[in-house]
């Protein structure tokens, strides 16, 4: 089908499951291969799973999460939440004011719509650049963004990572980094540094990819605007349940850098097995995509 809004996106999505049930209710789970990178997963013992109460769980298992997730991303204290794009609405609406400006600079165009979307919501201006002699900081600018990888897992040239969070620092202006994939991809594979190392205030990343964890999002930062974007999380419900924060955990555990980068080096082998019968991929940074020609 022909994607044209949300709408469509939304409908796409329910029939790729439904198709997706059709052949595991056919033909067993076995049979189907997941090589999207965000196949995720939830990682859990039996013991674990029977404490996955509503205040239990978070009893349990945040003061560990504190742990493995400053370890994984750094910074001064981590926050869980139900996705990536719930991170990034909750910082806008605690950090950016109804006509402030967002500048966001990125490796390629577009941006992830989440970033955009909740500037709309909080009425203000947003531009984004993947040109460094472009990119702008206007005066009324309350936030930053960078995108690390994107969703086509090009990655940002890591000097200019650090130029852009320097432009920032040097107006007082704190730094978001959407790392959804790049928290991971940046540092395996193109062995850059982690954002926070980089100077950045905040991170988030998807804790379902290119790393056996859940559909969810993982920020870490600064304990003052972590804070701050904990109450908005809260406020409107954007932040992880019990479940999510478990397998969070578990997810972190067992991320090794050597399996990804080893998962990383079959890409030209499974390439080369697709086009013997198809026409239609092409390869990128971290395996193969069906072409957009």
């Amino acid at each position: 089908m022909i994607v044209n809004n949300s709408l469509d996106e939304v409908k796409k999505r329910e029939s790729a499951l439904k198709i997706i049930k059709e052949i595991i209710n056919d033909k067993g789970r076995d049979s189907l291969y997941d090589v999207t990178g965000l196949s995720g997963g939830f990682i859990a013992s039996d013991e674990e799973l029977n404490l996955l109460e509503t205040y239990v769980g978070p009893a349990i298992f945040e003061d560990e999460l504190q742990i493995v997730g400053r370890k994984h991303l750094g910074g001064e204290k981590v926050l869980a939440v139900n996705r990536t794009s719930s991170g990034i609405l909750a910082s806008i609406l605690a950090l950016v004011n109804e006509g402030d400006h967002v500048s966001h600079f990125l490796a390629e165009f577009p941006a992830h719509p989440s970033i955009p979307r909740s500037c709309a919501i909080v009425g203000a201006s947003y531009d984004e650049f993947i040109d460094i002699d472009k990119f702008t900081i206007p005066d009324n600018t309350s936030l930053v963004v960078v995108t690390g990888s994107t969703m086509d897992h090009k990655v940002i040239d890591e000097e200019l990572f650090k130029k852009v969070i320097n432009m920032a620092h040097e107006k007082g202006i704190p730094v978001l980094v959407d790392d959804a994939s790049g928290a991971r991809l940046r540092t395996a594979v193109f062995n850059q540094a982690k954002a926070t190392e980089l100077g950045a205030d905040l991170v988030v990343t998807s804790t379902d990819k290119l790393m056996p964890g859940p559909r969810g999002g993982l920020m870490a930062g600064r304990k003052d605007l972590i804070d701050e974007i904990k109450v908005k999380a809260n406020q409107f419900g954007l932040e992880a349940q019990p479940p999510l924060i478990l397998a969070m955990v578990n997810g972190i555990k067992n991320y090794t850098e050597e399996n990804l980068v080893k998962a990383i080096s079959r890409k030209e082998e499974f390439y080369d097995l697709l086009s013997e019968k198809y026409e239609m991929f092409e390869k990128t940074p971290t395996g193969v995509m069906v072409s957009e020609d």
